[in-house]
């Protein structure tokens, strides 16, 4: 209590400013955890300036701490890729053994279950599709040694996350767990629409560009119907709103949003 009411009393006296990138802590420590549920609230409600990645990112994070922002800005901070598939995917496809004549989906993710990682429901519709899966991240495995999923474990480096990204027609990105993400900030980026749920930064940054995950869950015959072609016209549309919000988030205009504010 000492503590909370010290905290309190400094954040009315000076002036603080907090980007919320993150709903909470994912932190593996316990005790960090415990920090920023303590203290998470009372920069939210008193700092004097809250900065959000996306403008639906507030709402998600004054519905969830139950918390009104006193003030706040969206600034859209982060990586910034001038990539824009210029190898071609053909290149980059036959660079990283992927096959060319297959709907490429990404999922760049993780395989524990508080982070939610794509269903196994899920995965075999897409894999009953004429779809080819590439898995990035730990602890992935194909299914049955399904010859259409390829498990990409390890580390890898920007640059080979980027080009494989670049390689795929669609990135999934399951979890509702991170508030931002930069998975489809990079994506859309390098012209590749998402499949995500309808929340957080993605609202804003995929609007236009996004399959509702939802509107693919819970099938179990292929989803050939459902996720558009890459040679056709809603594919395309997918493409131009790509370039359409990549080019509203540039850091010319970021930073000066922020130093706007910082120097009011």
């Amino acid at each position: 209590v000492f503590f909370y009411m010290r905290l309190k009393r400094f954040l009315l006296r000076n002036r603080v400013f907090f980007y919320c990138h993150d709903l909470q802590s994912f932190n593996r420590s316990y005790f960090v955890r415990f920090i920023d549920k303590l203290c998470r609230p009372l920069f939210l409600k008193y700092g004097e300036h809250v900065f959000f990645a996306e403008k639906a990112c507030q709402a998600a994070v004054e519905e969830f701490w139950n918390v009104p922002v006193k003030s706040s800005t969206v600034v859209s901070l982060g990586r910034y890729h001038s990539l824009s598939n210029s190898a071609g995917k053909l290149i980059l496809r036959a660079k990283h053994g992927i096959p060319a004549d297959k709907l490429i989906v990404i999922f760049p993710g993780t395989v524990r279950k508080r982070f939610r990682s794509l269903s196994p429901e899920l995965e075999r519709a897409l894999l009953k599709s004429n779809i080819f899966l590439l898995k990035i991240g730990r602890g992935h495995k194909a299914i049955n040694d399904a010859i259409n999923c390829r498990v990409v474990s390890g580390y890898i480096d920007q640059n080979e996350f980027e080009e494989l990204v670049a390689a795929a027609d669609y990135t999934i990105i399951p979890s509702e767990f991170y508030l931002t993400s930069a998975v489809a900030r990079t994506s859309i980026g390098l012209r590749v629409p998402v499949i995500a749920p309808d929340y957080g930064s993605v609202v804003d940054m995929c609007l236009g560009c996004m399959i509702d995950i939802k509107a693919i869950s819970g099938h179990d015959e292929n989803l050939d119907g459902l996720i558009p072609s890459p040679t056709s016209e809603e594919y395309l549309e997918f493409t131009d709103e790509c370039i359409k919000r990549h080019s509203e988030r540039v850091w010319d205009t970021e930073l000066e949003k922020l130093v706007n504010v910082l120097t009011a």
